[in-house]
């Protein structure tokens, strides 16, 4: 008895079926990729915590989000973060671990997010983008705006922060430092053009509402991590994975703002 070959139609079949299978295949490959840089990254949070607070045992105080003083002309070891056309020149909050996190640098880019969506060469290598932010309601700024009063200061030690398992520390961000202004749809004051205005949680609703650059958007917009969860280390030390929503603040009847948990500030309520 002769053999038979395939028809057209059984060929075209078998054909849809092995594109079907092999687009199942990539589909479950890229989220075990993606559950693993998560992890990575869930991972790279722990240890800032840890160094963020050795710090603060250290100094009493967290670092400054930002200082261009402190230190006068003198360069962080690595030599100043970002670039002069965009960022400010100074001390980043991570330039002061550098003594803490010395040998896991040379291990592993802790600094770098590794679901980190940065598509501009401008920007691509600048650290300050796209990878992770501290709450500026505990280390705080030693210069920048009147506008931004709240945020200047000295940093918080941990006998100020009344609720260290509520209170963010460093997070998944769009930029090196973020505030609770951030992360409300309706701000006090209107975002500046300022390159710290632009700092974002990625995946959060509110950011539909905003403008980004280009190269920012998907961040933004679609989120970094699956299902739109961000990577978030509080002042006590934990880790945990959070939807980016939960870390909106609303604006209540009475003028405040308030977020219950996670907390930007050490208290439920900010006042106008």
């Amino acid at each position: 008895m002769g053999y038979r070959g395939f028809t057209l139609v059984e060929l075209l079949v078998v054909i849809v079926v092995l594109c079907l299978l092999i687009g199942l295949f990539l589909s479950v490959l890229e989220k075990a990729r993606e559950r693993s840089r998560a992890l990575q990254c869930s991972t790279n949070l722990h240890h800032l915590t840890m160094c963020l607070k050795m710090y603060e045992t250290d100094h009493n105080a967290y670092p400054y989000a930002f200082d261009s003083l402190t230190h006068g002309m003198k360069p962080p070891p690595t030599g100043y973060a970002g670039k002069p056309t965009y960022d400010r020149m100074g001390w980043w909050w991570f330039d002061c671990l550098s003594n803490s996190i010395e040998k896991q640098i040379s291990e592993q880019p802790i600094y770098r997010c590794p679901s980190r969506i940065i598509g501009d060469r401008g920007v691509k290598e600048n650290i300050l983008w796209g990878n992770y932010g501290v709450n500026r309601s505990v280390c705080k700024s030693l210069t920048g705006k009147l506008e931004h009063e709240e945020f200047i200061g000295s940093s918080l030690a941990m006998d100020q922060i009344s609720q260290p398992s509520r209170t963010l520390l460093v997070f998944d961000c769009g930029y090196s430092m973020a505030t609770w202004r951030h992360v409300t749809d309706e701000p006090p004051q209107p975002f500046g053009k300022a390159i710290e205005d632009n700092a974002y949680i990625p995946g959060l609703w509110i950011n539909k509402k905003r403008t980004f650059r280009s190269f920012q958007e998907y961040d933004a917009l679609v989120g970094r991590h699956f299902d739109k969860s961000i990577n978030a280390g509080f002042t006590d030390g934990h880790i945990e994975r959070l939807k980016a929503d939960k870390l909106c603040v609303k604006k209540c009847e009475d003028n405040k703002y308030r977020n219950l948990c996670p907390l930007w500030r050490p208290q439920k309520s900010i006042n106008n």
